[in-house]
């Protein structure tokens, strides 16, 4: 993993999300000669947050942007992208990218969870990002952007899905990307359902602001 501009190629990105950046984490930027030139071989690469205290949060929740590829190459759809989180005690899955999916053929994808879901939310969290070729002939290429965390509190603006106190395009790719997973946060009219009436719910919530 390093920080840098990626150089784009069929399994990873040319920029981070960010509207206004460059730079993201990324398992080796580099485009070379070739789709397989510097990507993920033989084994695993691990990407470590530093230790946070969160002893003092009220409910954490820990977001970010992911980038995963593994469609690509003679044995594709055979490996895993992993999030892992700790409280210092050993470490628990929080989420898991692939083998198949949409989500394991590149693109940016929004993903939260809270902290206390899976660990004590402490003084000695850490989270790790895993991504791994543990197939023979497979491209795998991860990035990872906008890595946040937030204390979790009653907002009373649903048209701020993501919670950083503005209402943007950022809360539509979130919003989408929750209702696409069928997360419950998506059951914006509170009907049991996720569908597209949630869907319009949240667009016109959107479009009103707060």
């Amino acid at each position: 993993w390093n920080r840098m501009d990626p150089e784009p190629t069929a399994a990873q990105p040319g920029d981070d999300v960010s509207a206004d950046g460059t730079q993201c984490w990324v398992t080796d930027g580099r485009a070379g000669s070739g789709i397989g030139t510097y990507d993920v071989d033989g084994g695993k690469t691990t990407l470590k947050s530093a230790v946070l205290d969160l002893s003092a949060s009220n409910d954490p929740i820990i977001s970010y942007w992911r980038w995963y590829s593994n469609d690509e190459g003679a044995d594709p759809n055979n490996d895993t992208f992993r999030v892992d989180v700790s409280d210092g005690g050993g470490w628990v899955n929080a989420e898991t990218v692939g083998p198949t999916g949409v989500e394991a053929s590149g693109g940016w994808f929004y993903h939260e969870f809270r902290v206390a879901d899976f660990v004590m939310p402490n003084s000695t969290v850490q989270v790790r990002f895993v991504a791994e070729d543990a197939s023979s002939g497979s491209i795998i290429e991860a990035a990872l952007d906008e890595f946040m965390v937030s204390d979790g509190v009653c907002n009373d603006c649903v048209a701020d899905f993501n919670g950083d106190g503005s209402v943007n395009t950022q809360d539509v790719l979130a919003f989408l990307n929750a209702w696409n997973n069928g997360d419950s946060s998506a059951d914006i009219n509170g009907d049991g359902e996720i569908n597209t009436q949630d869907v319009l719910a949240f667009l016109n919530l959107w479009n009103a602001g707060c």
